[in-house]
């Protein structure tokens, strides 16, 4: 079950029932579930654990790959500023390459 909470400007229920749309909740889970992390804390952007990092860097690649979403449209739909979805696809490209 996805916990609820509160993302930047937009509450976590909103964006959740967002995902559900696009068909994006099932990525979202699987990326928690993989790294042991809730829902809640992923899409909050103020937790800054080192799990949470990863599982949230996840996400929002897949998230933008596969609706391809330009960086400012995907900060509108998560509630952030642009340059915070900037610097997740470039540490998760830097993680990719790393392994």
């Amino acid at each position: 079950m996805l916990s609820i909470g509160r993302v930047m400007s937009r509450p976590v229920r909103l964006i959740l029932a967002d995902l559900v749309k696009f068909g994006a909740d099932k990525t979202l889970e699987r990326a928690c579930h993989r790294h042991g992390v809730t829902a809640s804390s992923v899409l909050g952007f103020r937790v800054r654990e080192a799990s949470v990092a990863r599982a949230r860097r996840e996400f929002l690649c897949l998230f933008v790959d596969t609706l391809g979403l330009s960086q400012p449209e995907a900060a509108r739909f998560f509630g952030v500023d642009h340059t915070t979805i900037g610097w997740h696809l470039r540490a998760r490209q830097r993680e990719l390459a790393a392994t």
